[in-house]
């Protein structure tokens, strides 16, 4: 089902607002659980497990990094920089929580834990990219510290990027494709970007 209202809605936090997606589920699934939460600001796929053996299945699922998931990013390039970025490749830097911030911000640090992102261009503008993106581990905000810490902050990314943009992140979860856990089909989705 495709929701449209404001971005609190799709919050899913720890704490269960009054009205969200996840409180909307639960009408339905009394069970239910968001087994692929975004950022705050990042649009796109969410998935949820309706009840608490697909949620075992799915946290193994990740865990054992048999979901795969494809994201989709503007990020700002100076002029000089737009074709130095290579198609393809990818983003190996180790990552930890910067002291004193808990989750909430993120550092590339040799003592950090493995974190790896594949890119590829897809669109190369005066100043700027689209990249689609497939995080092979789940760090917090590993997407985001990635292309920053390129040189290629995500537009509208104002925590680790000088950039500020009116329709806000410029970072989608573009498509997840996974084993669904009780049938055990192949299930894709996909949702396009609006940037």
């Amino acid at each position: 089902t495709e929701l449209t209202p404001s971005p609190e809605l799709f919050q899913v936090r720890f704490g269960v607002p009054t009205d969200s997606v996840l409180t909307r589920v639960r009408r339905r699934w009394a069970e239910a659980n968001c087994v692929h939460r975004l950022d705050e600001e990042t649009s796109g796929v969410m998935v949820f497990a309706t009840n608490l053996a697909s949620t075992r299945s799915f946290s193994e699922a990740f865990r054992e990094r048999r979901v795969e998931k494809c994201y989709e990013a503007l990020v700002q390039a100076a002029a000089e920089d737009a074709d130095a970025l290579p198609d393809a490749g990818e983003f190996r830097q180790s990552m930890r929580p910067l002291e004193g911030f808990g989750e909430a911000r993120q550092i590339v640090a040799e003592d950090g834990k493995r974190a790896v992102t594949r890119y590829e261009v897809v669109e190369r503008r005066d100043k700027a990219l689209r990249l689609r993106l497939w995080p092979e581990t789940g760090r917090t905000h590993q997407i985001r510290v990635h292309c920053a810490h390129a040189g290629y902050p995500i537009v509208g990314d104002t925590l680790y990027g000088p950039v500020s943009a009116d329709g806000g992140l410029c970072l989608h979860a573009r498509r997840i494709k996974f084993e669904h856990p009780t049938t055990k089909e192949e299930c894709a989705y996909e949702c396009h970007a609006p940037f």
